[in-house]
């Protein structure tokens, strides 16, 4: 009986590690504010389950040009932030849900929309960034803009923006 029940302690135990596994994301904010798109790296179609307001999901290379949180609404704005997952597991990918809140705009398809967000896989000790660039005169709603990033539904970083 005694090394039944030290079994299963043993068992909870290393399950427990297991899916904990990326709960204990360490993660930096690096930079935060206005950015200029240097350029584009990659260009990839994306399921709707994926992003709920385009069908293609942009990678581009960016400059942080001003450390901001009250920003002015313009068509070619680009805003947003940029973190590192720390960690000594360089080569390993950690799943992330990105989401982005707004106030509520509605798209030339007439579709009301207050909210994006996109699955993705980023590593250790690596710049990632998360940006927003207005592009589109529904866009340019004044309001608070978020950015959520997620692992295994906990929120690890989370960061507002005033545009006004």
């Amino acid at each position: 009986m005694k090394q039944l029940l030290s079994l299963l302690i043993f068992s909870v135990l290393l399950n427990s590690s297991v899916l904990n596994k990326d709960k204990n994301i360490d993660i930096e904010l690096v930079s935060f504010g206005l950015y200029k798109k240097i350029k584009i790296i990659d260009i990839r179609k994306v399921d709707t389950n994926e992003k709920i307001i385009e069908n293609q999901l942009t990678k581009v290379e960016v400059k942080h040009l001003k450390t901001v949180d009250l920003i002015k609404p313009e068509i070619g704005t680009n805003f947003g932030l940029e973190f590192k997952l720390l960690g000594t597991n360089n080569g390993d990918k950690v799943n992330l849900t990105v989401v982005h809140n707004h106030p509520e705009m509605t798209l030339d398809s007439g579709k009301k929309v207050s909210v994006q967000y996109y699955n993705t896989k980023k590593s250790f000790n690596d710049i990632h960034h998360c940006n927003m660039l207005f592009e589109n005169d529904y866009e340019l709603i004044s309001g608070i803009w978020n950015i959520q990033i997620f692992n295994n539904d906990i929120k690890i970083l989370e960061k507002s923006f005033t545009l006004k």
